[in-house]
């Protein structure tokens, strides 16, 4: 059963017609965080910066390390743990990163904090149109929410270059760092999104 998943997603079928497959999954091992898991390349892990979500974070990346240790996903790869929610020149987010940052040094996991670039920030906009579907599609094209646009266009960006996929046509194309944002840079994502729902 683990591998159900993984056997449609690596069907001829699926493979012809899709680039990249993104699952969002539970940060509990159920049945079906298993399934994705074993069926994926790569690996993104989502936290807030307070304690219990870095608790979580570190069970997480445990569990990950047995199941790997077990032969279940051994070509599972981290491209690394991103903040959500974040405020940035919090004193306290950057306490809990250091703690968290330390916790994952020294239980030697292979991951760590992607660059604060691709952090997402707080916002009550990208919190109310979340209802309305994937958020990031759903933000009016203006310049009400440029932190946010910025931060997962950073973030995609960086998945895709770890993932080893050519960039989308409206990505430029060239080497990409993370801290060399351009603010004024008003490039989008575009992307046709299939969306199946169960």
């Amino acid at each position: 059963m683990r591998y159900n998943l993984a056997k449609l997603l690596h069907s001829q079928t699926v493979q012809d017609a899709f680039d990249l497959i993104v699952i969002d999954c539970p940060p509990r091992l159920t049945a079906g965080t298993i399934q994705a898991l074993c069926a994926s390349s790569h690996v993104v892990i989502p936290t807030i910066l307070d304690k219990p979500s870095g608790e979580s974070v570190t069970s997480f990346c445990e569990q990950l390390q047995l199941m790997q240790d077990a032969g279940l996903c051994p070509h599972l790869k981290h491209v690394g743990v991103v903040a959500t929610r974040h405020t940035p020149n919090l004193r306290l987010n950057a306490q809990i990163m250091t703690w968290m940052q330390d916790l994952m040094k020294a239980k030697r996991f292979g991951c760590g904090f992607l660059s604060s670039a691709t952090f997402i920030p707080n916002t009550v906009r990208l919190v109310r149109n979340a209802d309305e579907g994937i958020a990031y599609f759903t933000l009016p094209q203006d310049n009400s929410s440029p932190n946010v646009r910025k931060a997962i266009l950073a973030l995609s960006r960086t998945i895709a270059n770890q993932v080893g996929i050519p960039p989308a046509q409206s990505f430029d194309g060239t080497s990409f760092d993370p801290d060399d944002v351009d603010p004024d840079d008003n490039d989008s994502i575009q992307l046709m999104l299939p969306v199946a729902a169960e």
